[in-house]
C-alpha cells in the first residue's frame, strides 16, 4: 500500500512474491507499469493498482453484493500488507483513526502487516499536520502500538533512526 514508483514491489518480486502495487497517485502507478511491461518477470509479479484507502468504497452492485469491495478483493489473496511512511499519512491527510486504520489493514491481508509508525514529535510528520492545518495524531509510538497489538500480534519491533 502507498507503493509509490514501486521500488520495494521490485524488491519483494525479486525476493519471490507476487505483489498487488497499490497507489492513489495514477501517474506513480503509470511509471510502475511501464517498468513492469519492460521487465518480463515484473510483468508477471506485479499487478499494479490505483486505489485510495481514504477514499475506499464498499461492494456494489445488486444489494451490495454483486461486486466485492477492493477491500474485500485485496484481502482474499494477500498474505502480508507493506505500509511505509503511509500510515501518518492517512491518520493527518485522511482524519482516518487509528483504531479504523488498524480494522482496514486487517482486512486487507490474511497474515502479516509491516507498518512504519512515526511519532507525533517528528519533524516530518509536524510539517504534514501544518500543511494540512491539522493537529494530526496525538498517539506516542506507544500508544499506536497498544492500538496495533488489538488487531495484531507483534512479532518484532525495530527502530529506524
Amino acid at each position: 500500500m502507498g507503493c509509490n514508483t514501486g521500488e520495494f514491489s521490485e524488491i519483494a518480486v525479486l525476493s519471490g512474491a507476487k505483489v498487488i502495487s497499490v497507489d492513489h497517485d495514477e501517474e506513480c502507478i503509470s511509471r510502475l507499469y511501464i517498468r513492469a511491461k519492460s521487465n518480463p518477470v515484473l510483468l508477471k509479479k506485479i499487478h499494479p493498482v490505483v486505489f485510495s484507502l481514504g477514499d475506499a468504497i464498499g461492494s456494489s452492485g445488486a444489494g451490495g453484493f454483486e461486486f466485492p469491495s477492493t477491500l474485500d478483493r485485496i484481502g482474499d489473496v494477500t498474505d502480508c500488507v507493506l505500509m511505509l511512511g503511509l500510515l501518518h499519512h492517512l491518520l493527518i491527510s485522511e482524519s482516518i483513526p487509528m483504531q479504523m486504520l488498524m480494522r482496514i489493514i486487517s482486512k486487507i491481508t490474511k497474515s502479516y502487516a509491516i507498518l512504519e509508525l512515526v511519532d507525533p514529535e517528528d519533524v516530518q510528520h509536524r510539517l504534514l499536520c501544518d500543511q494540512r492545518n491539522r493537529t494530526g495524531t496525538s498517539l506516542s509510538i506507544d500508544q499506536q502500538i497498544r492500538v496495533l497489538s488489538e488487531s495484531f500480534d507483534l512479532i518484532e519491533q525495530v527502530e529506524v533512526i
